[in-house]
C-alpha cells in the first residue's frame, strides 16, 4: 500500500472519530444530572449556583395510612414534621389548597363516611381548624388565596348522567353560590391571587379559566398529552406539569400567563415525572416531587422532593414525600 493511501486512510479514520465525539456530545449535552433532569432552555433569567433561595418549602408525605406535613428550612437544610394525622380521627386527603396571602393549608378530612374541611396554620407550627364538620365530598378543592372563599366542583347523576358543577362558599360555610357547570369533570380548581378567577382542568388536556363576575370562561391552554397539578403563582402565573406522550415515563413542568400567552418550560424530564410543581415567590428556583409511575397517575405515590434554580444544572434533594405544598417566604 502506498504512502498516500495510508495518508488517505489516517484522514478518512480521523474524521470520523471526531464526527462521533461530535455526535455523542451533542447527544448528551442536554441532560442535568443521572436523575433525568433535563437541562432547560433559556427561557428564563439565568441561575446559577453562586445564587442561594431562601424560606421554607412545605411538602406532605403519605406512608404506611400515616399524612404528616414537613418543612423543610433551605438555610438550615433540615426537614421537620409540623403536622401528622397519625392519632388523628380523620385522615389527610389530597383534596387540599394553599392560601398563600393567610399561610393556611385548607384541606379535606375524611372519617369512614363522614368528612370535615380544616385549616392548618403553616409557620413554624402547625394550628388546625375545622371549618365545616358536614363538608360534602368534592372532586376538586380551591381556595382564595385570602382564605376566605372555599371553591369545590362536585357532580350529580341524573337518567344515568353526570353533570358537573363548581361553587363557591365563604369560610364559615354560608353564602353558597354556583359559578359553573359541564358536561366534563372539573378538576384541579385553582384561583388567581384576588379570587376573581378560578382555573381547572378539563379531560385532562385543557386549561380553562373562569371569570366569576362574568362567569365567562375561556379556553387558555391545549394539548394532546395530559396535564396534572395546576396552581397559581402569586405573579400571576399558572404553574403545571405536563406529560410526554400518554404515559407518565417523563414529563415536563409549563408556566404561563392567565391568557394563555408566555408559555416557558420551567423544567423537562425523561426517566420520571415531575410532579406538584412550585416555584419561589423570586421565581428563581422551582421544587417538585420526581416520580416514577408504571400504570396511572397517584397524587399519594412518594416520590424524590427535589428543588433546582431555573435554568442551573444543580438539582438539590431534600426529601421524600408527595405533593409540594407551598413555598414560604
Amino acid at each position: 500500500m502506498s504512502q498516500k493511501n495510508i495518508f488517505i486512510i489516517i484522514i478518512f479514520a480521523l474524521l470520523i472519530l471526531v464526527l462521533g465525539v461530535f455526535v455523542y456530545k451533542n447527544k448528551n449535552k442536554e441532560f442535568k444530572n443521572t436523575t433525568g433532569v433535563l437541562k432547560n432552555s433559556s427561557d428564563f433569567a439565568k441561575a446559577d449556583s453562586s445564587q442561594s433561595v431562601s424560606g421554607r418549602i412545605y411538602y406532605t408525605s403519605t406512608k404506611d395510612g400515616v399524612s404528616k406535613i414537613i418543612s423543610y428550612d433551605l438555610s438550615q437544610k433540615e426537614n421537620q414534621t409540623i403536622f401528622s394525622d397519625a392519632d388523628e380521627d380523620y385522615k389527610l386527603t389530597t383534596l387540599a389548597s394553599f392560601a398563600y396571602l393567610s399561610q393556611e393549608y385548607i384541606v379535606l378530612e375524611k372519617k369512614d363516611n363522614m368528612n370535615q374541611l380544616v385549616s392548618i396554620k403553616i409557620t413554624d407550627t402547625a394550628e388546625k381548624t375545622v371549618l365545616s364538620d358536614s363538608f360534602s365530598l368534592a372532586e376538586s378543592l380551591a381556595v382564595s388565596p385570602d382564605g376566605q372563599t372555599i371553591f369545590f366542583s362536585n357532580y350529580k347523576t341524573t337518567d344515568g348522567k353526570k353533570k358537573y358543577y363548581l361553587y363557591g362558599i365563604t369560610r364559615d360555610n354560608k353564602n353558597l353560590r354556583q359559578f359553573f357547570e359541564s358536561d366534563v369533570s372539573i378538576k384541579n380548581l385553582v384561583s388567581n391571587k384576588n379570587g376573581s378567577e378560578v382555573a381547572f382542568l378539563q379531560d385532562d388536556k385543557r386549561i380553562v379559566v373562569l371569570n366569576l363576575d362574568t362567569l365567562k370562561q375561556k379556553e387558555i391552554y391545549h394539548t394532546s398529552n395530559r396535564i396534572y397539578a395546576l396552581s397559581w403563582h402569586e405573579n400571576g402565573s399558572l404553574i403545571f406539569s405536563e406529560s410526554q406522550g400518554e404515559k407518565l415515563v417523563s414529563g415536563k413542568v409549563l408556566s404561563c400567563d392567565e391568557n394563555g400567552g408566555n408559555l416557558k418550560t420551567v423544567l423537562a424530564t425523561k426517566n420520571n415525572f415531575p410532579d406538584s410543581p412550585i416555584i419561589s415567590p423570586d421565581f428563581l428556583a422551582t421544587a417538585y416531587s420526581l416520580k416514577n409511575f408504571t400504570d396511572s397517575y397517584d397524587a399519594n405515590a412518594e416520590g424524590e422532593i427535589d428543588f433546582t434554580l431555573i435554568s442551573d444544572e444543580v438539582v438539590n434533594k431534600i426529601g421524600s414525600g408527595a405533593s409540594l405544598i407551598a413555598w414560604g417566604k
